[in-house]
């Protein structure tokens, strides 16, 4: 059986009342709260979070060891949010569902409260269930090859190659870099937009689709100057917190270039479905083919 083709768009209301319809759920009122890798619905009926992809082999794989992982670290008390009872993940017409609880976190958080449940994390006092090497680039490598299928690709030859070749380079550096923390469970995807504050306050690091073994100073991306330009302070407040300045290593560049090449897969993916997207993407890659680091990268959803 020929595995599904990726698409690149993300699954909708259709392929939510199929899940629920599955569960048993009601879907009625369903919200949309976040549109980027994954299609994400509140149901107010049950107070849940729907998280949706398109079921192919890499993001069946990828929901099954975000239930594993996040179960564990939740059990050891650690800084994740858990998902539900409910036997998951759900595949159902053509999607793969995760359920979680809705939290919905009425404070903003801080860079300190955002380094603090990844300190939480890195001191972890167990050892984690197996779990995959970190690749870095793996998404971005995904969502080029969508791009050569499509009819109308988005990115130009010459372009795509000139990434490719950047991500090679990139991937040999960190193939034989040594970091001064050490490799270890990470989260990969660490920023505010993905912490979560439970009914005790406490904050929990959610969207764990990245987690893996790999050097742990890919969660301290944040106190990183790179495109996102966070304002100075929050960075000095984070690496404060966190208890170690990424960029007292002379290696910390590796650091960026890799987050802000990876960021690129999202957009790749959504650029046909969403022109806000594209032409985000289009800002991105111009600055990067320049070199102009002045440039500020915005975050896209939907």
């Amino acid at each position: 059986m020929t595995a599904p083709r990726d698409s690149g768009a993300l699954p909708g209301h259709h392929q939510l009342d199929a899940v629920c319809g599955l569960l048993g759920l009601s879907s009625s009122g369903a919200r949309m709260l976040v549109s980027r890798s994954n299609a994400v619905f509140h149901l107010p009926a049950a107070d849940v979070v729907v998280r949706l992809s398109s079921a192919t082999p890499a993001q069946e794989a990828r929901a099954t060891l975000v239930v594993s992982v996040t179960r564990w670290i939740a059990d050891h008390g650690g800084p994740a949010l858990a998902p539900t009872s409910h036997p998951q993940p759900v595949q159902e017409a053509g999607t793969v569902a995760t359920l979680w609880p809705y939290l919905a976190s009425p404070t903003i958080p801080r860079a300190r409260d955002l380094a603090t449940a990844v300190r939480e994390l890195h001191y972890l006092d167990a050892q984690p269930p197996p779990l995959p090497a970190h690749e870095p680039l793996a998404r971005l490598h995904e969502a080029l090859d969508l791009d050569t299928t499509r009819d109308q690709p988005t990115l130009p030859t010459d372009t795509r190659q000139w990434l490719l070749a950047r991500a090679a380079r990139l991937q040999h550096t960190y193939d034989t870099t040594t970091t001064p923390l050490g490799r270890g469970l990470i989260h990969a995807d660490v920023q505010p937009d993905n912490l979560l504050q439970d009914r005790d306050g406490r904050w929990l690091l959610i969207d764990w689709d990245r987690a893996s073994h790999g050097p742990r100073e890919l969660d301290l991306a944040f106190a990183v100057p790179d495109h996102f330009h966070e304002p100075d302070l929050d960075r000095a407040e984070f690496s404060a917190a966190y208890g170690h300045d990424i960029i007292a290593w002379t290696g910390w560049t590796l650091i960026r270039d890799l987050t802000e090449l990876h960021s690129l897969a999202g957009y790749i993916r959504r650029a046909t479905t969403n022109p806000t997207a594209r032409d985000e993407l289009h800002r991105r890659v111009d600055s990067l083919l320049t070199n102009d680091r002045s440039v500020v990268w915005h975050s896209v959803s939907g």
